[in-house]
């Protein structure tokens, strides 16, 4: 069972990071955010979350291979894919492997 509303944001830019923390706090939420798509995979694996919010277009893991490597480990955490970067071919990726929602 994921802890009480805790979210975990993925995204290379700080602000973006920043932003999702100060707008979620203020909702109840715990929040814990990674730069570094790797560091957040390992712990998205070990630990419960209420929801990801997962950037798409990051260097060294894009959002896609992420949520395909999370699929292995935890198949129903509810993830929300955001990018500033829209595709149809990484839309359509993203709820084959069971996002929630592509923003």
């Amino acid at each position: 069972m994921p802890d009480a509303r805790k979210l975990l944001v993925v995204d290379d830019e700080e602000v973006i990071c920043q932003a999702c923390r100060r707008i979620f706090i203020r909702q109840g939420f715990e929040v814990e955010t990674y730069l570094d798509p790797r560091e957040a995979l390992a712990q998205a694996t070990q630990q419960d979350y209420t929801g990801i919010l997962l950037d798409i277009k990051m260097p060294v893991m894009d959002g896609i291979e992420f949520l395909e490597k999370l699929r292995r480990v935890k198949p129903d955490v509810p993830v929300l894919i955001m990018t500033g970067y829209p595709s149809i071919p990484n839309a359509a990726a993203a709820i084959r492997l069971g996002a929630a929602d592509y923003i």
